[in-house]
Order: C-alpha cells, then sequence, then structure tokens
C-alpha cells in the first residue's frame, strides 16, 4: 500500500512540473504571422498606355475586403503574376492567350513600380492588385522596380 502511495505521489508532482512548465513556456511561444488583409483594388493596365495612377480601394470590412481579394485570386488562378518585397516573382514565366487579363498582385508591405510590355509603368501600393492585359503576341516582360526582367509573359 505505501508502494502504491509514492507512485501515487510521484505521477501527481511530474504532472505538476509539466502543468508549470507549460504555464512558463506557452506564453512566450510566438504566434504564428497572420495574413495581411488586403484591400483589393484593380485597374486594368493596357501596354503601350499610361494607366492612372490612383488604385481603387475597397470601403468594406477587412473580412469583406479579404474574401474579395481571394475570389479575385481565384478567378485568375494560373492568370496572375506574385510579386514578392524584393521583386522576386511566382511564376516567373507563363504562357498565356492573346487577349487574357492577367492578375499583377504585390504580396508585400511595399509599393512596387511595375511595367508590364511597353506601358509607361504603374505602381501597386503593399497588398494590392492590379489587371494586365496580354495585348501582342511574342514575349511580354514584366519588370518590377529594378529589376527588368522579373517575369515574363509568352502568347500561345
Amino acid at each position: 500500500m505505501e508502494q502504491n502511495n509514492k507512485k501515487t505521489l510521484i505521477i501527481a508532482g511530474v504532472a505538476i512540473i509539466v502543468v508549470i512548465a507549460l504555464a512558463i513556456i506557452l506564453p512566450h511561444l510566438k504566434k504564428p504571422a497572420e495574413a495581411p488583409t488586403v484591400t483589393p483594388g484593380a485597374e486594368t493596365v493596357v501596354p503601350g498606355t499610361t494607366p492612372a495612377t490612383t488604385t481603387k480601394k475597397s470601403s468594406t470590412s477587412a473580412s469583406a475586403a479579404s474574401a474579395a481579394y481571394n475570389a479575385e485570386v481565384k478567378a485568375y488562378q494560373g492568370k496572375s503574376i506574385v510579386f514578392g518585397a524584393d521583386c522576386t516573382t511566382l511564376p516567373s514565366d507563363q504562357v498565356q492567350a492573346l487577349g487574357t487579363k492577367v492578375l499583377l498582385v504585390n504580396n508585400s508591405n511595399v509599393s512596387h513600380t511595375i511595367i508590364f510590355g511597353n506601358n509607361s509603368g504603374v505602381t501597386i501600393p503593399g497588398y494590392h492588385y492590379k489587371t494586365a492585359l496580354v495585348s501582342s503576341s511574342g514575349v511580354t516582360v514584366v519588370s518590377c522596380d529594378a529589376n527588368q526582367k522579373a517575369a515574363t509573359v509568352t502568347v500561345k
């Protein structure tokens, strides 16, 4: 009987130590980064033209803006170029049909100036997007800030 009491005390002691350790460690763990709230702003950029420099913003709530953004990304699946903070792109090369609209997504917190083909460039604020029209045959070069060839779009 005395041996059972010792086992019970040992188990209770270990349980108390584990609870105390968790109480100390858990508050110090970093929470995973939340996805940024994206305020959609779409504008079509046609190569050879000077696009408007304003970005349309949504006056909806953050969750509605995020839902609108997710719907737009889904609608342009396979027809988008995502720019990171250092202008790296995903994908860097793609093939599209003539007349396709491509979604240009700035997935960073800094603004980027994007040149799609031979247009004069458009600034996309952080976590915004615009569309560009593939309007010429051949290869369209997409530049981002100082990166003169961040991506290419080839007409099939």
